[in-house]
């Protein structure tokens, strides 16, 4: 039986007091189909959808329906008008600090994009050779800060280095960059200037195509924020990081691979994992923070040997999951990432002795929402590569038993699915 939440009108079937909402009470919500992720402009449309195009309630079927999930028809679109911006804000580098190269990140750069092409993430290399660069890291001195009259973090307010006499250290997995010269390469005056190009791209499409783009002036996190608003189709976010390669730090660093990662990683694939190595993103204002991002995607790409296991699969059905659990939060979960699946993944996969074999991704899907839950209501969930830093360590405590309580639930309705 099922209660209206307006009248309290009692009804036999979700359907039906899915129609009596929409038509006595005009509440009308878009959905998408959690198995394929085709969208729907009512629940009702969905719900049918559901009952009639996926009928089997067996859980390895569809789970593996699920993790064929894909992004949607904008692909195309979301991709002339991303490629578009990149070679206006290419030329815009001439005779600057940035090369004309970017660098694609995040899920994007591993085919892991769920639901609509719309959001991209690119590094975008500094014109910096390891010859020019000097590299202090944690427990270095420091001795500057940054002389602001307005307290504002806004990139259009410039942030002006000074000199101090007191000084303290830089903290442990950043550095500081000092070229050859002495000058040190401070994050914030990078994030700047690369703020200025994204407002000459703005106004350059303007000029040409007058599309509505906007760029934020606030940094979110160590990436600036360009987005492209289409008509009909969902706005494409691009997030555009500055990055800068490194030799000078290696994994052997933070000792890994560890013993026990060389049992469960074939010797190519941590060799790969080395190649793809560490480099440098904007981690505050004053330090660059040491970046595992292009390891990860190395692993992630590389930890099913064959298609027969399904480690990938199941990393893909859990952020599938995610996205709706973002659209049932009241406040979207801030300062949850979906790094903190992988490095999960990873712990998972080392710490446990568990097959995963196809046949076995429906237990290996619920193993997983399980050990995610367990972590987040610890607060503990180390960098894979660096295992000194509690990637939880600064999150919302309250938020983190939400998503945790969210994986719980959903292994119950998968468990009562069979």
């Amino acid at each position: 039986m099922q209660e209206c939440a307006y009248c309290k009108k009692i009804f036999d079937t979700l359907l039906e007091l899915f129609y009596h909402e929409e038509d006595e009470h005009e509440i009308i919500i878009s959905q998408t189909c959690d198995v394929c992720c085709v969208e729907f402009h009512s629940r009702s449309s969905c719900l049918r959808h559901r009952q009639h195009k996926h009928e089997t309630k067996k859980l390895a079927s569809f789970l593996n329906n699920r993790s064929q999930s894909t992004e949607s028809h904008s692909r195309k679109v979301a991709h002339v008008e991303v490629q578009k911006f990149l070679e206006v804000l290419g030329e815009s580098f001439d005779n600057s600090i940035f090369l004309k190269q970017f660098r694609t990140s995040g899920s994007y750069s591993t085919d892991r994009n769920v639901f609509h092409a719309d959001e991209f993430d690119f590094d975008v290399p500094l014109k910096i050779s390891l010859e020019e660069l000097q590299l202090n890291r944690e427990g270095s001195r420091v001795y500057y800060h940054f002389h602001q009259k307005q307290k504002t973090l806004k990139l259009n307010i410039p942030m002006k280095v000074c000199s101090t006499r007191a000084w303290f250290n830089v903290p442990q997995g950043y550095v500081e960059i000092k070229t050859t010269n002495g000058d040190v390469v401070v994050p914030r005056s990078i994030q700047e200037k690369l703020y200025q190009h994204l407002l000459s791209v703005k106004e350059k499409l303007n000029v040409i195509d007058s599309p509505a783009v906007d760029v934020s002036s606030e940094a979110k996190g160590p990436a600036l924020t360009f987005t492209i608003k289409q008509r009909s189709l969902p706005k494409i976010s691009v997030d555009l990081c500055p990055s800068i390669t490194i030799k000078q730090i290696t994994f052997a660093d933070y000792n890994w691979p560890r013993e026990e990662t060389k049992k469960v990683l074939p010797e190519q694939l941590i060799k790969t994992v080395n190649e793809a190595g560490l480099h440098l993103i904007p981690g505050d204002l004053k330090f660059w923070y040491i970046s595992v991002s292009r390891a990860g995607e190395a692993l992630i790409n590389g930890i099913d040997s064959s298609d027969k296991e399904c480690r990938r699969k199941c990393h893909k059905i859990l952020k599938i999951d995610f996205k709706t659990w973002l659209r049932r939060s009241e406040n979207n979960l801030p300062g949850m990432s979906t790094m903190i699946f992988e490095h999960q993944l990873f712990w998972m996969n080392e710490e446990k002795q568990l097959d995963w074999s196809q046949s076995k991704m429906a237990d290996r899907y619920l193993d997983m929402l399980e050990d995610l839950a367990e972590r987040l209501r610890s607060g503990i969930l180390y960098n894979y590569f660096m295992d000194y830093e509690n990637i939880l360590q600064d999150k919302d405590q309250q938020m983190l038993n939400r998503v945790a309580n969210h994986a719980e639930a959903r292994r119950q309705e998968l468990i009562a699915m069979g």
